[in-house]
């Protein structure tokens, strides 16, 4: 039985999937100004989550997965974009080249969205005076904080 004909759409799939792992692994370029930015602090043992949609409409998700059993440099930390309404969740390997370049993400975009006075203030963890999306840059600081920490460590 020849099955010449199946190898042109098993091509096309393994390309599609990927092209789908690499788009879920690239952490997106924002259109600005942000429509909107929420910083969720869960009560689970110290997850923090970033709800990000750009001036484009794109969606973008990440932050750190804390439970009350792991030790907090233990946390595991994630990304997810959608695809067509379907959620890429990616976890990188703690301490991964990976994960350093989503705490570059995360510097790059509170620095970028604070004042030098505010950025001062989340540093020394003086979260007093900061407006709604001010305490969202602030959480997104503490993110990339907590993940430069553990490259530090390394």
């Amino acid at each position: 039985m020849k099955l010449k004909w199946l190898t042109l759409p098993l091509i096309a799939i393994l390309a599609g999937l990927a092209g789908l792992y690499s788009y879920a692994h690239t952490l997106p370029s924002l259109a600005f100004p942000l429509k909107s930015i929420n910083a969720l602090a869960l009560s689970d043992g110290g997850s923090l989550t970033i709800e990000l949609a750009d001036a484009k409409g794109n969606e973008f998700y990440f932050g750190i997965k804390g439970e009350l059993e792991t030790p907090r440099e233990m946390y595991p930390s994630f990304y997810m974009r959608t695809f067509l309404g379907i959620p890429l969740m990616v976890t990188p390997e703690i301490g991964s080249a990976e994960e350093l370049k989503l705490a570059g993400f995360a510097k790059e975009l509170a620095e970028k969205n604070l004042s030098p006075s505010s950025l001062e203030k989340v540093k020394n963890s003086d979260l007093d005076g900061l407006s709604k999306s001010e305490f969202s840059y602030a959480v997104i600081y503490s993110i990339y904080s907590s993940l430069s920490e553990r490259h530090a460590s390394n």
